[in-house]
């Protein structure tokens, strides 16, 4: 092997001092925005990942509560609860109205006729919707406020219907008016949201 001249060995100095140069005074920024960046790309397949999972919860939770509401519905419909229910309250108005033709008392009002009508429900109705509710939140405001309304009106039917309800301990006609606009509204709501998913 050659032996290092001075020359040679000046240059190397030379390269080495630049080098050290390079190394030495680099951007002190250039770690932190590597471990920001490194930090960011590790995070993506996490961030996709939560994202698909909860599109994916978002979609399987409003798939089972309008399977649920359609349910309901459809038992509804099937017993024709709204028919029966006007057909009750047209029965009373008729009564009513004989009774106001023959009341002659001026002083007293006369004593209306009431009628009842209960529906044995089950105590534990509404599981999906009550397995969900922390879920709600998930489904798009719109259709969340669609199904919590639903729900609600379909809940405040239940009471009056039960035995000691409204209906279920003697209905006047104005108790009969007020369950029917409830139903006809949730059953309303019902065919809304069941045009918004096909």
């Amino acid at each position: 092997m050659d032996s290092l001249t001075l020359q040679d060995l000046s240059q190397s100095i030379a390269i080495l001092k630049q080098l050290k140069e390079l190394t030495t005074n680099s951007n002190p920024w250039i770690p932190l925005w590597a471990a920001i960046a490194g930090g960011l790309i590790a995070s993506i397949p996490n961030g996709v990942g939560a994202f698909l999972r909860g599109r994916s919860t978002r979609k399987s939770v409003t798939s089972a509560l309008l399977i649920e509401i359609e349910n309901i519905t459809s038992v509804i419909k099937k017993r024709k609860f709204l028919h029966q229910l006007k057909e009750t309250r047209n029965e009373l108005i008729e009564i009513n109205n004989q009774i106001s033709k023959n009341h002659n008392d001026s002083e007293t009002h006369p004593c209306f006729e009431t009628a009842t009508f209960t529906v044995t429900v089950s105590e534990d109705n509404f599981k999906i919707y009550k397995a969900n509710l922390d879920k709600i939140g998930l489904i798009d405001r719109k259709t969340a406020l669609k199904i919590v309304q639903f729900y609600s009106l379909i809940e405040s039917i239940i009471l009056d219907v039960k035995p000691e309800g409204a209906l279920g301990m003697n209905g006047s006609v104005e108790d009969y008016t007020e369950v029917i606009m409830f139903l006809e509204d949730a059953l309303k709501l019902a065919g809304e949201l069941n045009i918004q998913t096909t």
